[in-house]
């Protein structure tokens, strides 16, 4: 039977993949139906009360779709029937002696909870004694042996991942599902004409078989009308080395697919992602992350200011206004900023000018306040014969005085400007509502160095939960790293930023530490995992690359960033006799590009550097960065502090990915003052230096990142030197090295290649399925670019 036909035969359609789909992250994000005590009274209650409530309450198959079981029962239910073979023998064995109906729904659904209540009511009745929910105070009660001969707590454990690699929001795009109906009905063509072989599929197949089995008595009755038996679903094969049977089912099922159908098997966004990185980093709370932005605060008030000056009993009156100048202000972040909080009349009285300010100023201590005076005095004006007419006698404003570190409690601070000499002001500051508080942070950075360093790839502790291809034997995984503090206004440590860039492995990692705790990271990922982006507008036809945001609860974040605008400059026509002359026209250096698509909220943030005022200022509703001075401002509305301080190194590390530039920065640079500066705008390039967080990041160790460039470089380079012995930059035309427009061509080129990027190793779909064939950094974001194209559509 061809795939066309099977289409129509099957259960699954795009709206029961769907709800699929909803009952899997719904128990991702209750991890507690996952714990070892839970699953295994889950299993208890599974055959000795769910089985025989079917059997006592329903007349038949269809019937049993009236019911919903307690939700620690339904996991373990579901694990079950993935299974199918065994979960059909199991329960023709048991007391009721026949399969229970079910389809996959949303547990959160208003129809499932009404199934729900309605079958608790039952429960009750038929099981006084046994609560319908899951009781946490039997969690630990003894397991004992059980009659199914399937071993639910070790599939339990094996299914709660697979949600992971199907959980990126292209998964939930109808014309995706589609593709993946397709293809399901493709892979049981194929196992109907290849039936002794161990095909491995890939996930967008996967999560459609999960559906299928998941309606037990339609995929038996279906499969068997297809392939001639009920076809079996093998989840006990995880081992992925080379050579290993699911490395070699997974290259079988290539050629077996490519060969039938004609068309690859392998697509983007269906590959494995690696293990899911819940349970694998520190989880902060809302209130461990606010604590990253705690300051103290204070309230201070003046007392009476005394001032002396020259002359000053000739004044007929003087003011005085009080300055506080904030280094870190969220207010004004890329400078400092200065606000005068009062200005008073004085009285002269006793030789001296008093003033008595009457406010109260509030200050927040990372903010760095200092403060400072403006004085002011007139005198009668001796030319003025007509009128009573004043003059301004000018004084030299107060130095700043810090008001910080502020006390530990209540207390006074005395003050004093000048001399006796010029003049001579003194007041005290009474420091009182001392407390503490989370506010809008900026963030300074004390940089460490970049050094070289063997990080093993098989080492997953000292990556935390980034999915890593093995190098070939007798590779070490070389790699360039450094390690930043990050700290508050008053110079203290609260985060440390772990900085890897692997040329081996072409990967670059960013890892956040709270204390000596790995929080959050972001790694690089590739075309498996986020899909070509061909639909989307943004990245249409352009190299692009991508890093996910990961935290212990799962996928944060997604970055996408690009070069775009890149044009090649046209050199001048002379004119002639018969013909007038062209002037040149300059190619355009373009710009950087970044789309964050935050996979928490759904919302979607587009950056553009430099901006178009020229600024060198990273602008996000709960980030901004500032290149020039490498400052993070972190907005306590976000919440997510660790999250953002990652985002904002992810987005410096795509900009250094994706820019073009020469191999020969220095010497371009040269070139371009000698003979370009009178003619040619400035590469961006050449402008890197001047941004100390790109620095932070990595510019200056530019040669041994795996940034487009880096590889365009090595492979020109391997090329050049079979062909000729001539290096990179002598090839290379000035204007190709300045305007950087030719430039973008050659990535564009291994773009093509390598799609930008491909691994190396060949495992996708389902481990637990047998398996499949994708690189280790797995899983597509956007398919076909759905995502962007909706979301910006």
């Amino acid at each position: 039977m061809e795939y066309e036909k099977i289409i129509n035969k099957i259960y699954p359609k795009c709206e029961q993949v769907q709800d699929h789909l909803s009952f899997l992250r719904y128990f991702d994000e209750h991890p507690q139906y996952h714990q070892e005590g839970v699953v295994k009274r889950a299993i208890q209650r599974y055959e000795f009360f769910w089985i025989p409530f079917i059997l006592n309450n329903s007349r038949d198959t269809e019937n049993d779709l009236q019911f919903s079981p307690p939700l620690d029962i339904h996991w373990v239910w579901h694990v079950h029937m993935l299974a199918p073979q065994v979960y059909k023998a199991d329960l023709e064995s048991s007391v009721l002696r026949r399969m229970i109906g079910h389809r996959p729904s949303d547990p959160n659904s208003h129809n499932d909870k009404i199934k729900r209540e309605r079958t608790a009511s039952l429960w009750r009745r038929s099981y006084p004694d046994e609560p319908f929910e899951m009781d946490q105070s039997q969690q630990n009660r003894t397991f004992f042996s059980t009659a199914l001969t399937y071993d639910l707590f070790m599939a339990s454990g094996r299914q709660k991942n697979f949600f992971y690699q199907v959980s990126l929001p292209h998964y939930r795009d109808n014309d995706f599902l589609g593709s993946s109906i397709r293809r399901y009905a493709m892979f049981l063509q194929l196992k109907k004409m290849f039936p002794d072989a161990f095909l491995v599929p890939c996930y967008d197949i996967d999560i459609v078989w999960h559906t299928h089995q998941a309606n037990p008595i339609e995929y038996v009755k279906e499969t068997m009308e297809i392939i001639g038996e009920s076809l079996n679903h093998d989840d006990n094969v995880e081992d992925r080395a080379v050579g290993s049977k699911l490395a070699n089912a997974s290259q079988s099922t290539i050629k077996l697919w490519k060969e039938t159908f004609g068309e690859e098997f392998r697509k983007p966004g269906c590959m494995y992602r690696g293990l899911s990185p819940r349970g694998q980093l520190l989880q902060l709370s809302t209130d461990d992350q606010m604590s990253l932005l705690k300051t103290k605060i204070a309230t201070i008030k003046l007392s009476t200011i005394k001032w002396n000056f020259l002359n000053q009993n000739s004044s007929t009156r003087s003011s005085i206004a009080t300055n506080i100048k904030l280094k870190n202000s969220s207010q004004n972040f890329t400078k400092t900023e200065q606000k005068t909080h009062s200005e008073v009349n004085g009285i002269l009285s006793r030789g001296s000018w008093s003033f008595s300010p009457k406010n109260l100023i509030e200050i927040e201590e990372c903010n760095l306040p200092n403060i400072g005076f403006r004085i002011d005095s007139w005198e009668a004006n001796p030319l003025s014969f007509c009128f009573d007419t004043e003059r301004n006698k000018s004084h030299i404003a107060t130095a700043f005085s810090p008001l910080y570190p502020f006390p530990p409690n209540k207390e006074l601070k005395k003050l004093e400007f000048g001399d006796n000499k010029k003049g001579h002001l003194k007041t005290q500051i009474e420091f009182s509502g001392l407390s503490s508080r989370p506010t809008d942070m900026v963030f300074g950075i004390q940089p460490g160095s970049f050094s070289n360093c063997i990080i093993p790839e098989t080492v997953q502790t000292l990556w935390g939960p980034i999915p890593l291809e093995t190098l070939p034997k007798g590779v070490d995984n070389i790699c360039r790293a450094v390690t930043h503090d990050i700290v508050n206004g008053m110079e203290e440590k609260v985060m440390s930023v772990y900085l890897i860039h692997s040329l081996p492995l072409s990967l670059s990692a960013v890892q956040v530490y709270v204390g000596d705790k790995m929080a959050v990271v972001a790694h690089t990922i590739e075309t498996d995992t986020l899909g070509n982006l061909e639909l989307d507008p943004t990245f249409q036809g352009i190299p692009w690359r991508a890093m996910v945001i990961k935290d212990n609860e799962g996928d944060y974040g997604i970055c996408v960033g690009a070069w775009k605008g890149l044009t090649k400059g046209v050199p001048r026509v002379k004119g002639t006799q018969h013909t007038k002359g062209k002037p040149a026209q300059p190619g355009d250096h373009g710009y950087f590009t970044m789309v964050f698509y935050n996979l928490r909220t759904g919302t979607v943030e587009t950056i553009k550097l430099p901006s178009d005022s020229g600024k060198n200022l990273v602008e996000m509703e709960n980030l901004s960065v500032d290149w020039d001075e490498g400052h993070i401002l972190a907005k306590k509305k976000g919440k997510n502090v660790a999250q953002n301080i990652c985002l904002a190194f992810a987005t410096s590390t795509l900009y250094l990915l994706v820019q073009p530039r020469p191999e020969d920065v220095e010497s371009a640079e040269i070139r371009w003052k000698t003979e370009g500066s009178l003619t040619h705008t400035q590469p961006p390039f050449l402008k890197n230096a001047a941004m100390v967080f790109l620095l932070y990041s990595g510019w200056n160790e530019r040669c041994k990142i795996p940034s487009n460039s880096t590889m365009v470089i090595d492979r020109k380079g391997k090329r050049v030197s079979a062909d000729s012995g001539l290096g990179i930059v002598e090839l290379l035309e000035f204007g190709e090295m300045v305007d950087a427009g030719n430039w973008i061509w050659d990535i564009l080129e291994l773009a093509e290649d390598y799609g930008w990027m491909d691994g190396s190793d060949t495992f996708a779909g389902c481990g637990g399925c047998g398996g499949g064939t994708g690189d280790g950094g797995g899983g597509d974001f956007l398919g076909d670019g759905v995502i962007f194209r909706d979301l910006e559509g």
